[in-house]
C-alpha cells in the first residue's frame, strides 16, 4: 500500500464531507456500500446521493533513480451519483424532490444536482480548509482531468452519475523508517489522523524512524545493488548497522 495514495483518498474524503449536496455521504473506496436494489435502482447504505473516492492506475516515468517509493502520476477518481428513487414524494405538491437539497427528482434536476456537486468538489479541494490544504500538499499538480457521465433508465428507475478522473503528480512515499521533518506531508498527515481509526495504518506505512540499519535494509530502502550499498556504508565503519540519518546523508 502506498502512503501517499492512502493519504490522497483520505484527505479528499475528509475535505468533502459536509461540503456538497451529498452531505456526509462521502465514501472511501467503499464499493460494497453501493448496490442495485430489487427494483433496479442504484442504492447505497443511506439511500442518499453519494460521492465515492478511490485511486486507480498510476504511472512512473523518467526516473533518475529506480525505487518503488515513487508514486508517479496517480489517477484519483471522484464519482457522484443520484437516482430518482432517492427522492421523497410530497403529497401536498405532488412532486418528488431530494429532501434538503431543493432539487426536483427529474432528469433535468438530477443533472443540475451533479453540476452543483462537481462545482462544490472543485471549490472545496481548492479551498483553504485544513484537509484541503493537506490534500494539495500531497501532489505537485494535476496533469489531466476527464469528466464522464452516465445515465440509466430501466424498469422505471432514473439514475444520473458523474465521474471526475484527475491525474495528479503524487509525491513519493518516504523511505521506510526515514527521519522526516514536521513539515513533510507524511508527518502532517500522521498528525492529522492521530487518535482516529486510521492512525495505526499510517504508523505501519511509515515504519520506525532512526533505527540502525543493516546493509540489506539500506539496499532495499534506496533500491541499490549490494555492491553500491556496501560502498556507501563500509562495514568497517558501521559493524552494527548505520543510523538512518547518516545513511540519508551518504545517499542523498
Amino acid at each position: 500500500m502506498s502512503l501517499c495514495r492512502f493519504a490522497l483518498r483520505h484527505t479528499a474524503v475528509e475535505a468533502l464531507r459536509g461540503q456538497t449536496l451529498v452531505g456526509d455521504n462521502v465514501k472511501n473506496s467503499d464499493f460494497r456500500a453501493l448496490d442495485i436494489a430489487a427494483d433496479g435502482a442504484l442504492r447505497d447504505n443511506s439511500d442518499k446521493p453519494f460521492i465515492l473516492i478511490y485511486t486507480d492506475d498510476a504511472t512512473v516515468g523518467g526516473m533518475g533513480h529506480p525505487t518503488l517509493w515513487e508514486n508517479g502520476i496517480v489517477e484519483l477518481v471522484i464519482e457522484s451519483g443520484i437516482a430518482a428513487a432517492m427522492g421523497s414524494f410530497d403529497e401536498e405538491t405532488g412532486e418528488t424532490t431530494f429532501t434538503g437539497y431543493g432539487v426536483p427528482a427529474t432528469d433535468t434536476g438530477m443533472e443540475a444536482a451533479l453540476d452543483i456537486i462537481d462545482r462544490q468538489v472543485a471549490m472545496t479541494l481548492h479551498g483553504d480548509g485544513e484537509w484541503a490544504l493537506l490534500f494539495a500538499h500531497l501532489h505537485d499538480g494535476i496533469t489531466k482531468i476527464e469528466r464522464k457521465r452516465a445515465t440509466l433508465s430501466d424498469s422505471g428507475t432514473r439514475l444520473a452519475a458523474r465521474q471526475i478522473r484527475m491525474w495528479v503528480d503524487a509525491k513519493a512515499d518516504p523511505a521506510w523508517g526515514a527521519e522526516l521533518a514536521p513539515a513533510h506531508y507524511a508527518k502532517r498527515f500522521e498528525a492529522a489522523v492521530a487518535g482516529t481509526d486510521v492512525e495505526a495504518n499510517v504508523a505501519a506505512l511509515l515504519g520506525p524512524a532512526d533505527a540502525p540499519m543493516s546493509y540489506e535494509q539500506v539496499r532495499a530502502r534506496y533500491g541499490l545493488s549490494g555492491d553500491v550499498a556496501s560502498a556507501l556504508v563500509p562495514a568497517a565503519l558501521y559493524p552494527g548497522g548505520a543510523p538512518v540519518s547518516e545513511i540519508r546523508w551518504l545517499v542523498e
